[in-house]
């Protein structure tokens, strides 16, 4: 029971108290939440109150209706305790002074005349997913700047929810990153210049390459182009710096989202070859698809796009760290970027 009530809150410590217990709820509500009577131990004279909890995401309805069946029948305070509460719940709470206790680091106990609010809506600094990348990538190089939860929704293709957690995620990193006016939800560089926001987000970039493997070397650019694929690797570091790169097997790259699709477009040269075969066109399958790709026509690799620029270096960095040619190349294409 509650093994997710955390120990402590601000150094005052939790105690489940064994000898008392709170009414039992009604089974509409019992079906969803657990009660149980704590204590906090750090006071100079101890404080009781009832927690209403669920492990997972609560319903605000039902929970504000099991939270009022409590207090009919009780003077102690009640605190609704769950991990899983999310921006928004909180301050629903907070405006309805309903108590509650997320993590150590996050809680609303007035009847103490506690608060604890982490910027970051208790999310500790982590690697971001594909998504929340394409949106920092998109940030970082001045598209998306100023865009609202809602339009992000739109031009991600993802539901309202999904994007809450990316911008928790980047929030997360960056607190100055996310905005908030009343209800709406804002991605914002927070007056940060590119130099500084990629600064500020490198180490939880990842690169966006899931896997590599090859395919036909017959393939035509033409075809490739046709199916969707865009210069990538050390193909398209040769097109944006000073790198003299072989230009009979290019490599490219494909969204992850569809990759059988696209290959199948390349009948049987869109085949996977063995992983012993080191001659052929190599291929990415990328997590997430740069919005911006670089556009490289009348250079030697034809109609083809390129992947974006911030992109391409986070799927370089750090692979070539033995070859100083195409780490200096990688380097020079990090400057570019930030000017």
């Amino acid at each position: 029971m509650f093994e997710y009530m955390p120990a402590e809150v601000l150094s005052l410590y939790i105690d489940p108290v064994e000898d008392a217990a709170p009414a039992l709820l009604p089974r509409m509500y019992s079906l969803e939440y657990e009660t149980g009577m704590f204590e906090f131990d750090g006071l100079a004279s101890d404080t009781r109150f009832i927690a209403i909890g669920s492990k997972l995401r609560p319903n605000l309805k039902t929970l504000k209706g099991a939270a009022d069946f409590l207090s009919a029948g009780s003077d102690c305070p009640i605190v609704v305790v769950s991990p899983s509460l999310d921006y928004w719940q909180k301050e629903w709470l907070v405006s309805r002074r309903l108590p509650f206790i997320q993590d150590e680091r996050n809680a609303f106990l007035p009847f103490l005349g506690l608060v604890l609010r982490e910027s970051s809506r208790g999310r500790r600094p982590a690697a971001l997913s594909p998504q929340a990348q394409r949106v920092v990538v998109n940030l970082i190089e001045g598209r998306w700047n100023g865009l609202s939860a809602g339009e992000l929704s739109k031009r991600l293709g993802k539901s309202r929810s999904s994007v809450s957690k990316y911008l928790s995620e980047i929030e997360a990193v960056c607190p100055g990153a996310v905005r908030r006016s009343g209800r709406t939800t804002i991605l914002c560089s927070d007056g940060m210049e590119r130099n500084d926001l990629l600064d500020c987000f490198e180490s939880y970039l990842r690169s966006p390459v899931s896997r590599r493997f090859r395919i036909a070397c017959g393939v035509r650019l033409n075809e490739l182009a046709a199916a969707g694929a865009r210069l990538a690797g050390l193909s398209a570091l040769g097109m944006m710096s000073d790198l003299a790169v072989r230009g009979d097997y290019p490599v490219v790259a494909f969204p992850q989202e569809g990759l059988a699709n696209a290959l199948s477009k390349l009948d049987k040269e869109g085949s996977e070859l063995p992983w012993w075969d080191e001659d052929g066109t190599e291929v990415e399958a990328w997590g997430y698809w740069d919005d911006c790709p670089t556009g490289i026509a009348g250079q030697s690799f034809g109609g083809l796009e390129a992947v974006g620029r911030l992109s391409l270096y986070l799927s370089l960095r750090d692979r070539y760290e033995d070859d100083e040619r195409v780490a200096d190349a990688i380097d020079q294409l990090r400057e570019d970027i930030c000017r």
